[in-house]
Formats: structure tokens, sequence, C-alpha cells
């Protein structure tokens, strides 16, 4: 087992996205298809019922991008703190976004919406959504 320096930040925030704003193909069935422009260079944030981008809240090191329709998230990317403004929801992938496949074993009542906050450790062995934080969590 890996263990993380003290000072590394090991936070994970899940974000939704559909198809079409992750894959170029606009398909799911190829998790190694290329990524579109959203991903690989500016990521935001759904909107609020004001018609703003959400705020991603915390310290997270990393986004794991959940693909509505889909039971996986599939992309995970390391936050760019000098591009990105996360009060704003704007996210820039600081290298290259990792096309993954992670399965998600049950959804909760609230099927996964909003942005969410958890561990690495706990997004590979979660049995539920409802282990993931919400906004009101944090």
């Amino acid at each position: 087992m890996i263990e993380l320096e003290k000072n590394m930040k090991a936070e994970v925030a899940i974000v939704n996205g559909n198809a079409d704003q992750v894959y170029q193909t606009g398909e799911v069935n190829n998790i190694f298809a290329e990524f579109t422009k959203h991903v690989t260079e500016e990521w935001h944030t759904d909107k609020d019922q004001n018609g703003k981008p959400k705020a991603i809240r915390g310290d997270p090191q990393y986004v794991a991008i959940h693909v509505n329709k889909t039971d996986s998230f599939r992309v995970i990317m390391e936050i760019d703190y000098q591009k990105s403004k996360l009060s704003e929801g704007k996210i820039v992938p600081k290298g290259k976004p990792i096309p993954v496949y992670i399965p998600i074993k049950k959804f909760s009542k609230d099927a996964l919406q909003g942005i969410r906050y958890t561990t690495f450790r706990t997004l590979i062995t979660h049995e539920s959504t409802a282990e993931f934080k919400n906004f009101a969590m944090k």
C-alpha cells in the first residue's frame, strides 16, 4: 500500500458530465476515445438554479468525472491551481487527463447529482454513492 505524504491533498471532487462533453465521439462505448477540449483544456461545472457555475469547495487535488447514463467514472484529472478558478466552477487540468473505468457499485437516492467529494480510497472501494460527501456535509 502506498502512503501519501502528510502535506499531499488526497481529496477528489466528483463532477458529472454528458458523453458529448467528455468524448469527441459523444459515445460511451470506448473509454479510450479522445477527450473533448472541455476535458483537456477547461472544464466548467454544472450551473445552479441561478445560472451560475457551481463552486468546487474544499481543497481537492483531483477531479473524477462521472459520465451520465453510465455506471462509472471515466476521467481523472489533476487540478492546475494556478489556472483554475474553483470558486467559479472552472477546472483546468494539470497535465493530461487520464481515461479510467471505475464502476459505481450502487447509486443512492439522489443518483449522484451535484458535486461530491471523497478520497481516492473511497472512490475505488465504495459500496454506494451515499459515501461521497455533498455540499451540505462539506
